[in-house]
């Protein structure tokens, strides 16, 4: 069954955007308030989840819709009665809620894509002192048990 995701992203469009959620996984994960990575004009971008249901909105029409590509957050960054202060503060300052959401979260929120870091071959330089040392070595081993690569907060 396809979940059908409202995705409000910093464009300065007064509308969210409809695309699906197809994959049982990213479905479970997804909940109003967390960021989604979607394909955008043919690039990809990052928005905030501000509407979620099981049927098909009206306004999608019959055109094909894109799929959302990842659910970025383990939590939400708002709640539901935020996601309310936040359309309502948009509408105030007469700003689309895309754009709203970006400027009133904290910076560095903005994903445009996911990236893996993986074990290269090379050995990783070596660091001074005995607690520098450590680093690359912890890192070193955390990338060589992932095997696929992980991502920057996973490797934190």
């Amino acid at each position: 069954m396809v979940l059908y995701a409202q995705v409000a992203i910093d464009v300065p469009l007064e509308t969210s955007f409809t695309y699906e959620i197809v994959d049982a996984g990213l479905q479970v994960r997804a909940r109003v308030g967390k960021r989604v990575l979607v394909p955008f004009r043919g690039r990809p971008a990052s928005g905030f989840l501000v509407g979620l249901s099981r049927r098909r909105p009206a306004a999608a029409g019959e055109r094909q819709l894109e799929v959302v590509d990842d659910v970025v957050d383990e939590q939400p960054l708002f709640s539901a009665a935020d996601l309310q202060f936040y359309r309502r503060a948009a509408a105030y300052y007469q700003t689309p809620l895309g754009v709203a959401l970006h400027a009133i979260l904290p910076g560095g929120l903005k994903y445009r894509q996911r990236q893996l870091y993986r074990l290269s071959g090379e050995q990783p330089p070596a660091g001074r002192g005995r607690k520098k040392a450590a680093v690359p070595a912890a890192l070193g081993a955390a990338l060589a048990a992932a095997g696929d690569g992980l991502t920057a907060a996973e490797l934190a």
